[in-house]
């Protein structure tokens, strides 16, 4: 949801609960309740350091080999699935981890 949705919506609220306050008295209100929780500077560099960063690793991986983020593991599919052919006793036989004892 975008920031001038949100501020509609609250705007909208303060009025449906017969609050009776001026779009420019609300965006006011939310300037200050920023101003007073937040270190404008501090975030701002913080967001640049973190964007110099990226940048550097987007770089590196240009000139190297880009690493690959699509990792599929092995897994052996004749043991995961019944296949056409084999007896659903001995299908069954090998599902159970408890075989039954013989009598003897």
């Amino acid at each position: 949801m975008g920031m001038d949705r949100t501020i509609s919506n609250f705007i909208r609220a303060l009025r449906n609960a017969d609050v009776r306050v001026s779009t420019a008295e609300t965006l006011d209100a939310m300037l200050s309740e920023a101003r007073a929780l937040w270190d404008a500077k501090a975030l701002r560099d913080c967001i640049i350091k973190d964007q110099n960063r990226r940048r550097l690793i987007n770089r590196s991986h240009k000139i190297g080999s880009s690493p690959v983020w699509d990792y599929q593991p092995y897994k052996d599919a004749s043991k995961q699935y019944v296949r056409a052919g084999k007896w659903t006793t001995e299908v069954e036989a090998k599902a159970h981890l408890d075989k039954p004892r013989s009598r003897d």
